[in-house]
């Protein structure tokens, strides 16, 4: 049994030390100011997949203190994550209420996270602050339409009704984000009878519901795309033809 880890224990000392030195680089590519977005979103997204603490202290840093460039693409690695870790949260919640595009790419973070009763409330607290920037509160509705819950369906409709045109815009996008019912669209009126007819459903019906809706427009999008190459390969065939 000594052996056998007097073995191993040379092979672990060397993942570490590659994994600290992958850190590393990635932080570079994460700080440097010559890395575009795509990079940038990569490296964070690489770092939240290492296991050494290196690499979410750099990405707590960087929502604490780095660039917008840095918090944006922290935000949206979050966001991709299917069970990000809460450390980030207290992190995010901050960045709300900045400029647009942070605050979307923040709001969205937090939205992604699932169980998490509190954020909703975050959220809605953002969305309603009035010394916030409009077009800053907009995008924290925009991103409540990835809460499929009722309590933020029951916010949206609230918003229907809001003096702003551009925040009452923005509640229809979340709802049809949530529902998949694009053919509601900006009509409050169908967002009203929509939701008078779903109010009451039992949590699991609401919830199945809204997964039907989203499959359902899901499959009409990838539909119109496959309708699209067709055409396009039409219109391509009928081109080469005439050569």
């Amino acid at each position: 049994m000594l052996l056998t880890v007097a073995v191993l224990a040379p092979a672990v000392v060397l993942w570490a030390a590659q994994d600290t030195d992958d850190v590393q680089q990635l932080t570079t590519i994460l700080k440097n100011a010559t890395s575009n977005a795509v990079q940038q979103e990569e490296a964070a997204k690489r770092l939240l997949q290492r296991s050494a603490p290196q690499a979410s202290q750099v990405l707590q840093d960087a929502l604490k203190t780095g660039t917008p460039a840095m918090q944006i693409a922290v935000a949206r690695a979050i966001e991709s994550q299917t069970n990000p870790d809460p450390a980030f949260i207290p992190l995010l919640e901050p960045l709300l209420g900045s400029s647009p595009a942070i605050t979307r790419e923040a709001a969205r973070a937090l939205a992604n996270y699932p169980n998490q009763p509190a954020i909703l409330d975050v959220l809605k607290t953002a969305a309603t602050n009035s010394r916030f920037p409009q077009a800053s509160r907009a995008q924290v509705i925009r991103a409540m339409g990835m809460v499929m819950e009722r309590q933020s369906a029951e916010f949206l409709v609230s918003l229907l009704d809001a003096n702003s045109e551009l925040l009452q815009s923005a509640a229809e996008d979340a709802l049809v984000e949530m529902t998949g019912l694009r053919e509601n669209g900006q009509d409050s009126a169908r967002w009203q009878k929509w939701w008078a007819g779903n109010a009451n459903k039992p949590a699991d019906q609401w919830r199945n519901d809204l997964i039907a809706g989203r499959t359902r427009e899901l499959l009409q999008t990838r539909q119109r795309y496959l309708d699209l190459v067709n055409e396009l390969q039409d219109v391509l065939a009928g081109q080469y033809g005439m050569i």
